[in-house]
């Protein structure tokens, strides 16, 4: 037998003994007044995700309103976001509450608006969520949600508030835990775990555990490609479009049952270009001989001017980025669509080595002497290295 003193805790004979025993029984939210021990304080939203707000004394109670209508507790109840159900929230009620011990994984699936007995407009939320070992804990949120489930009369309300949807919310409930749980899949650790903005596709290893044969890797939520390797390590594609964008991404693995782990976090940092530290800056030398420049990473977009090389200078420009980015020479990947001024500012026997296969839409060459003529390009001297150079346009 379970006693609890509630607002009579001076009578808990615990209390009388010991004022800070972590077994006083008092109201599961709060600590006794002049009571110094936070064990006795086990808010009950931290075990059902919802506490008591208030009451009134309706017969019959305010609109059940749904929200998170694509969660499997809604599957063929004909339930949408907004849908009202009516009479269902009452007499007494629960919400959510921002006090920091709410579940992980904890999902909304109403936001009702009951009127307690004071005529003030309240909050009534009905909540969902699964433990790390797959059980699952639901709150309805009202202790009407019954008369959505059968009519008696004679009993409760005086006119039937019998709910199809409602019901097969419940029946997906019940289903749902009849099934002996199995535990979420865990990420522990990625590998990679950051990645460059814009830079190549690649493949993500995930270690961890509860991986089952077809689970699937998720990026932002959306599933990529991946391959099982056993219970405790997948593998997943992603692809360039992924890591398009700097920001930190999440990635969980979803098991074929539907258990879905918690998101680990990738980060994508912005590229970091290393001499010059920034593409897109103006470089001038004056001095003879051999400039070399290696562009790391670029963004999109940038553009790089050299100016002021002086004479028999040589600028060579090498990175190591295959994606498609706009105005960096490439070692060993692609560039298109980008636009390069060299000027070498009216001087003689300059040259550009070009390494890797180039593809820019627009090349303008100024100021080059020099007797190498590519691509109808004359008095300019462009050395390929054995690779090739493709453009749409050249200007001199």
């Amino acid at each position: 037998m379970i006693v609890c003193y509630k607002d009579y805790w001076r009578e808990d004979p615990v209390y009388i003994s010991n004022p800070n025993s972590p077994d006083t029984t008092y109201l599961w939210r709060e600590l006794p007044p002049g009571n110094a021990n936070p064990a006795i304080s086990r808010p009950e939203n931290q075990l059902i995700g919802v506490m008591y707000d208030s009451y009134n004394n309706n017969d019959i109670g305010a609109d059940f309103v749904v929200e998170n209508s694509n969660h499997w507790i809604y599957a063929n109840s004909g339930l949408q976001n907004g849908s009202h159900v009516p009479g269902i929230v009452g007499y007494e009620w629960d919400k959510r509450y921002s006090n920091g011990l709410e579940p992980a994984r904890l999902v909304e699936l109403s936001s009702s608006s009951p009127i307690n007995f004071n005529k003030v407009t309240s909050t009534s939320n009905a909540t969902i969520y699964q433990l790390s070992n797959g059980a699952w804990v639901f709150s309805t949120g009202s202790i009407y949600w019954s008369y959505a489930l059968d009519y008696i009369s004679g009993y409760g309300p005086n006119r039937s508030l019998t709910n199809g949807g409602i019901q097969q919310v419940t029946k997906n409930v019940l289903d749902r835990i009849s099934v002996t749980a199995t535990p979420l899949p865990i990420i522990s650790a990625l590998s990679p775990n950051t990645s460059v903005q814009m830079e190549a596709p690649f493949t993500l290893s995930l270690n961890g555990s509860n991986f089952v044969n077809g689970a699937t890797v998720n990026w932002q939520g959306a599933p990529r490609p991946t391959a099982y390797i056993n219970a405790s390590q997948l593998t997943a594609q992603i692809g360039a479009a992924d890591i398009l964008t700097a920001g930190n991404w999440q990635v969980t693995v979803t098991n074929p049952n539907g258990n879905t782990s918690d998101p680990v976090t990738f980060v994508v940092t912005v590229p970091i270009v290393t001499n010059p530290t920034d593409a897109g800056e103006v470089l001038s030398s004056n001095t003879s001989g051999t400039l070399s420049y290696a562009l790391k990473h670029v963004h999109a977009g940038d553009a790089i001017t050299f100016s002021g090389l002086g004479s028999n200078n040589t600028v060579t420009v090498t990175g190591k980025l295959p994606f498609i980015p706009t105005g960096v020479f490439l070692d060993g990947g692609n560039c298109s669509g980008g636009s390069i001024i060299i000027n070498g500012s009216g001087v003689s026997q300059n040259g550009l080595v070009l390494m890797g296969n180039v593809h820019l839409k627009h090349i303008t060459v100024q100021g080059f002497g020099g007797k190498q003529v590519i691509n109808g390009m004359s008095g300019n001297n462009l050395p390929l290295g054995g690779n090739r150079l493709e453009c749409s346009s050249f200007n001199k």
